[in-house]
């Protein structure tokens, strides 16, 4: 990889004659020891992608992570450090905040695979990524409307402001969740070799074979579901043993030590998402004494979320976050029901016949591999549309299917001239 970022290194030089080695703050006159620090620059390690896929699927600020600041510096560097001159981009053009769940690291999407990884109709037609939920219902927003829920917490001592912040119901993470459902099930070798035997049973119009191999198909996404479901549980579990040992260790109460409440004694809100607070959290409790199970249970907590992460990391799942363009989507909204009263590929099909180039579906249940939740589901029909979240967004490049348009690669295992070798495998209904 350091080769392959070395060449990248010295051309970006060559093009931008007034960048020098300082103000990439790199100071080495031996090239090749400049690249090998210009990877650990701007290369994150695996570590620092799990974490960044915690802190996603979590729901936190993935911004402050060191996966995100390296791409981002190196999208930085890759597409002109610093310019002295504003630089034209594309990037208003397209929508951000979305994801699509992969085994591979993506450069472009290709219209030969559509449907390749689920079978289903409406895959066929379309690529397929997945958002928070833009305009949830309003009633889906609030936990309990309940005016004696209300008063009662009211009693508590909870002012109207705690009490507002309590009874909201956040979907922030629901796209990368669904995404990320779709990788894990993409993923998977047997899950993989069914679909592709069912499709050479398609096209040779072998109907029994077929059935039999998405049978199979099906088979294994429900039980590798029931896997990441009985996963999900144990670590709410040790999540929630954590909490209450926290609180009893430094004799505050529950919602403190979830972070939900304000005050002296409260810990930061989503602490147990964060290394650097877990670290101040176990820092206060070694400082108290007698913290021994408190420690114990956050170190259990941490260990039940890595295997949670390498489950997902060794099935090849990778979430990525795009950004779509599209200027005359058509728009359907479920509105929170559970029930569609019309299928995906009928509204593709639907929206194609009209001439629009998107289709956005609003506030809809989609549970890829696991829990479903509220999202709004985008599908577009040309990869010209589609863009890495870290890519240049150079205007030459509108037209490219390349997603990353001369910008970073997407997977943190990919090296700096790496291409992808497996076909996407597309978030979609089955």
């Amino acid at each position: 990889m350091a080769d392959g970022l070395l060449s990248k290194v010295l051309g970006a030089i060559d093009r931008q004659k007034q960048t020098t080695k300082a103000g990439l703050g790199l100071l080495f006159s031996d090239p090749k020891e400049f690249a090998v620090q210009a990877t650990a620059k701007y290369f994150p390690t695996r570590d620092e992608e799990l974490q960044f896929r915690a802190v996603e699927q979590a729901g936190g600020d993935v911004t402050q992570t060191p996966y995100y600041q390296k791409m981002f510096d190196l999208a930085q560097f890759q597409g002109s450090i610093k310019p002295s001159q504003p630089v034209a981009t594309t990037r208003g053009l397209f929508d951000e905040g979305w994801y699509h769940g992969t085994t591979g690291d993506i450069r472009q999407f290709r219209k030969d695979l559509l449907g390749e990884a689920t079978g289903a109709a409406s895959a066929k037609e379309g690529f397929f990524f997945a958002r928070d939920p833009k305009n949830p219902p309003a009633e889906m927003l609030q936990k309990s409307n309940d005016p004696d829920v209300i008063e009662m917490l009211k009693r508590s001592g909870m002012t109207d402001a705690e009490i507002a912040a309590a009874n909201t119901v956040s979907m922030k993470g629901h796209g990368a969740h669904t995404a990320s459902g779709y990788a894990q099930i993409g993923g998977d070798r047997e899950y993989r070799e069914a679909m592709r035997l069912a499709s050479i049973a398609e096209k040779k119009g072998n109907w029994p074979e077929y059935e039999k191999q998405m049978q199979i198909a099906e088979n294994f996404a429900t039980q590798k579901n029931n896997q990441l479901q009985l996963l999900t549980a144990k670590q709410g579990d040790a999540r929630d043993l954590m909490i209450n040992e926290v609180a009893k260790s430094l004799k505050i109460s529950s919602d403190e030590a979830w972070g939900l409440r304000g005050g002296n004694n409260a810990l930061p809100y989503s602490w147990y998402n964060d290394p650097s607070k877990i670290d101040y959290v176990k820092k206060i409790l070694s400082e108290k004494g007698n913290s021994k199970e408190a420690i114990k249970s956050i170190d259990n907590f941490l260990a039940v979320r890595a295997e949670n992460l390498a489950q997902q990391a060794n099935s090849g799942a990778n979430v990525m976050p795009v950004a779509l363009r599209y200027k005359n989507p058509m728009y359907y909204d479920f509105k929170g029901s559970a029930y569609r009263d019309q299928t995906y590929a009928d509204l593709v099909k639907e929206a194609k016949a009209k001439g629009h180039d998107a289709l956005i579906l609003q506030n809809t249940y989609d549970p890829g591999a696991g829990t479903a939740k509220l999202i709004d589901v985008g599908v577009v029909f040309d990869p010209a549309q589609i863009r890495s979240r870290f890519a240049k967004f150079d205007p030459k490049d509108i037209n490219s299917p390349d997603i990353l348009a001369a910008g970073v690669p997407l997977g943190l295992l990919a090296g700096a001239n790496e291409v992808v070798k497996t076909p996407e495998k597309r978030k979609t209904k089955k």
